[in-house]
C-alpha cells in the first residue's frame, strides 16, 4: 500500500521522500500479462573481432552506433554507422580515427554523440607514454601510467573528422567519459578523472565540461568510484543530469546524481541508499534516459551480499525518485541499460548468470503505475568480461505503429563479433489488454505526445490564431513562464481569460501548439 501511495504522489508531483532498497526486500508488482518482443536481425555493419559497441539516439532523430574494430599490426579503428530504419539497415561505415597504443577495454569503451544540427562527436582512448617506472607496463591504465581521451569532430554526417585533440588539456588521467548533446547548443562531457591521485588511497574525481566554450573543466564530486562508467541525459530546458557511482566515508559505493543548469553543476544527491561496502571497484555503472523531464535509471548493487538490478523513475527531472524496484532474476550481473518511453513507461536490460533461468542479456517493461513485466530474454550470453556491456537505444516511440528498440551487443568468441537487433515491443492494445484496435493505439499514444502542462489562460486572440497561457514550471521542459500557443478552432471557443486549465504543449516547427484541454471549474474573474 505505502508502495503504491509513493508512486501515486511521485507521478502526481507531490513531494514523496526519498526511500532506499538497500534490504533487497522491496516490493515487486509483476504484471501477469506476457510481454512478447519480436525480433528482427540487423546485418552488422562491423568486421572480426569488432566490440565496445555503442548506441547513440542523436538529437535529431538519428540512431548511430559505433564501435572499434582490429586494423592490423597493432592499429585499431574507431568506426561508425547510421541506422537507416525503411531499410531496417546500417548505413556507409565511416571511419573516425585509427592509431597504435590505443586503450581497448571490455569496460571503458568510445563515446559517440549527435547534435540536432546533424554535428558528431566522438571521444576514444589512448594509453599515455609509460615512465620508467612503470617498467614498460602502461597499460594497466589508471593503475599505472593512465590513459587519455581523445575527441574528434565532423560537420558533415561523419564524411570527415577533424585533427584529433585531447578532451581536456587539464589532466592527462581521464577515463570512463559521456557526452550528451544538449537543448540548445552544444555537447557536454563528464569523466573520472586521476589528475589529484598522488597515491593509492586518493580517490578518483568526476569532473565535467561544455566542449563548445573555453571555459574550465568542472569538479562535480572530489571521491567517485575508479572505474564504474558514467551516464548523462538532457532536458528540452537545457539542462542535463549525470549519474555515477561514487566513493563515501567507510568504502561505501552508491549513485549519485548532479544537475547541469546554467553552465554550473548542482551539489551532488543520493539516488538510492543501497549503502552498498566494498573496498573495490565493481565496474558496473548506473544507466540514465530520459523524454522530456521523465527520467528513467538503472543500476546494479550487491549490498548485504544480495546482487540485484535496481531501477527507479523521477518525474521532475532528478529532483525525486521513486522507490527503486528489483529486476533481476537472483543472479544478475548487472551491465544495465534503460529507456524511457513518452507515455512514462520504461524497459531496462541487463546481464543474468545462468541460474533458474539461461544465462543471457534480460528485458522488463516497467509501466507509467510502475508495474514490472515479466522477463524477456532477448539473447544468449556468456558472463565473461567479453561480452561487454550490452546497448539499447530507441528507434521509434509509440505512435499508431508498436515501439521499435535497438540492441546491440558482443558476441564472446574467438574472432568476437557484434550483433544487432530490432525489437518490436507490443502493441498499445496488447499492453491494455484489449482486443486489436489500430485507432485505440493511435488515440493512446496521441493523449501522450508533447508535455503535460497545468495553466490559466491569460488572453484569447482568435485574430491571431493565439492563445495565451501563464503555464506552472514542468520541470526539464520550462520555467514558469507565459506562453503563446496555436491551437485547432474549437478550442477558441471554449476558452476565455482566467481559465484555469490542464492540457498538454508540444513544438511544431516554430510554434507551440495546445491540445488535449481539460477545464479546471469556472474562470477567476
Amino acid at each position: 500500500m505505502m508502495r503504491r501511495l509513493l508512486r501515486l504522489l511521485a507521478l502526481a508531483g507531490i513531494a514523496a521522500p526519498l526511500l532506499a532498497a538497500g534490504s533487497g526486500d522491496a516490493e515487486t508488482a509483476i504484471t501477469p500479462a506476457a510481454f512478447a518482443v519480436e525480433h528482427t536481425a540487423v546485418a552488422s555493419p562491423a568486421g572480426p573481432g569488432a566490440n565496445a559497441p555503442g548506441l547513440t539516439h542523436g538529437a535529431d532523430g538519428s540512431l548511430w552506433l559505433s564501435w572499434l574494430e582490429p586494423k592490423g599490426k597493432g592499429v585499431t579503428a574507431l568506426r561508425a554507422a547510421k541506422f537507416d530504419p525503411t531499410a531496417t539497415a546500417w548505413g556507409e561505415v565511416r571511419e573516425i580515427a585509427a592509431g597504435p597504443n590505443w586503450f581497448v577495454n571490455w569496460a571503458d569503451t568510445p563515446v559517440f554523440a549527435a547534435e540536432a544540427d546533424g554535428r558528431l562527436t566522438a571521444v576514444w582512448f589512448v594509453n599515455n607514454p609509460a615512465p620508467a617506472a612503470d617498467h614498460g607496463h602502461g597499460h594497466q591504465g589508471h593503475h599505472r601510467s593512465g590513459y587519455q581521451a581523445w575527441l574528434s569532430r565532423s560537420t558533415d554526417d561523419g564524411a570527415t573528422w577533424s585533427t584529433p585533440a585531447r578532451l581536456t588539456a587539464e589532466s592527462d588521467k581521464v577515463e570512463f567519459v559521456a557526452l550528451q548533446p544538449l537543448a540548445y547548443s552544444g555537447v557536454l562531457a563528464v569523466w573520472l578523472d586521476g589528475r589529484a591521485k598522488g597515491n593509492d588511497a586518493a580517490a578518483m574525481r568526476l569532473y565535467g565540461r561544455w566542449l563548445d566554450g573555453d571555459g574550465p573543466d568542472l569538479l562535480i564530486d572530489d571521491s567517485v568510484c575508479d572505474c564504474c562508467p558514467t551516464t548523462l541525459t538532457a532536458f528540452p530546458d537545457g539542462s542535463a543530469l549525470v549519474a555515477y557511482r561514487a566513493r563515501r566515508e567507510g568504502e561505501i559505493r552508491d549513485i549519485f546524481t548532479a544537475r547541469f543548469n546554467n553552465r554550473r553543476w548542482s551539489e551532488p544527491r543520493l539516488l538510492s541508499a543501497d549503502d552498498w561496502q566494498i573496498p573495490g571497484c565493481p565496474v558496473n555503472g548506473p544507466r540514465l534516459a530520459s523524454a522530456g523531464g521523465r527520467v528513467a535509471a538503472a543500476w546494479f548493487t550487491a549490498a548485504d551480499d544480495q546482487p540485484r538490478v535496481l531501477a527507479s523513475a523521477s518525474p521532475d527531472a532528478g529532483a525525486r525518485w521513486l522507490l527503486p524496484q528489483r529486476l533481476d532474476l537472483g543472479d544478475p550481473l548487472g551491465r544495465v541499460d534503460t529507456v524511457q518511453l513518452h507515455d512514462g513507461s520504461r524497459l531496462v536490460t541487463w546481464l543474468e548468470a545462468a541460474g533458474e533461468k539461461e544465462a543471457g542479456i534480460y528485458l522488463r517493461h516497467l509501466s507509467a503505475a510502475d508495474e514490472i513485466g515479466p522477463p524477456v530474454l532477448l539473447a544468449s550470453s556468456t558472463t565473461a568480461r567479453a561480452s561487454g556491456f550490452p546497448r539499447l537505444a530507441l528507434v521509434k516511440d509509440y505512435d499508431a505503429t508498436p515501439a521499435q528498440l535497438l540492441l546491440a551487443y558482443t558476441e564472446d568468441r574467438e574472432p568476437s563479433a557484434m550483433q544487432t537487433r530490432l525489437l518490436t515491443l507490443p502493441t498499445l492494445s496488447a499492453l491494455a489488454g484489449r482486443k486489436p484496435c489500430l485507432p485505440c493505439d493511435e488515440d493512446d499514444a496521441n493523449a501522450v505526445r508533447g508535455y503535460a502542462m497545468k495553466g490559466v489562460v491569460s488572453q484569447v486572440q482568435p485574430s491571431r490564431k493565439l492563445i495565451w497561457v501563464r503555464i506552472e514550471e514542468i520541470p526539464g521542459v520550462m520555467r514558469a513562464t507565459s506562453l503563446a500557443c496555436r491551437a485547432e478552432p474549437a478550442l477558441f471557443e471554449q476558452l476565455q481569460p482566467d481559465q484555469p486549465v490542464l492540457g498538454r504543449i508540444e513544438k511544431r516547427g516554430r510554434d507551440w501548439w495546445l491540445f488535449n484541454v481539460k477545464l479546471l471549474g469556472e474562470p477567476a474573474s
